[in-house]
């Protein structure tokens, strides 16, 4: 079957997730179709999640808005500068390493 990949971006708690929840049920429910959601902040998360914890008591990962606007300055600077060292492919790049991973047959 062919995949196709549909790109999602908005600015931070504009919906982005609430989207993707509500598209993969109506694609499972309508049309009978698997989804996967994947996010780029995953992994900038996943980078600053020890730090957030250890430093904050918080996690990246949190959902809530008061949680977030903590750390959200860093996150943003952190993901800046690992894309001004590669040229903007670092979170690409590992994105698609993990897309790699998965799709390998």
């Amino acid at each position: 079957m062919n995949k196709i990949y549909i790109g999602v971006s908005g600015f931070a708690r504009s919906g982005k997730n609430l989207f993707c929840d509500i598209a993969q049920k109506v694609l499972k429910e309508k049309y009978n179709l698997t989804s996967k959601t994947y996010a780029l902040a995953y992994f900038l998360k996943k980078d600053c999640e020890p730090f957030i914890q250890e430093k904050l008591g918080l996690s990246a990962f949190s959902e809530k808005t008061e949680d977030k606007n903590a750390f959200r300055e860093m996150l943003v600077w952190y993901g800046g500068v690992k894309r001004k060292q590669t040229e903007g492919k670092y979170w690409t790049g590992l994105l698609y390493e993990e897309l790699k991973k998965e799709f390998e047959v």
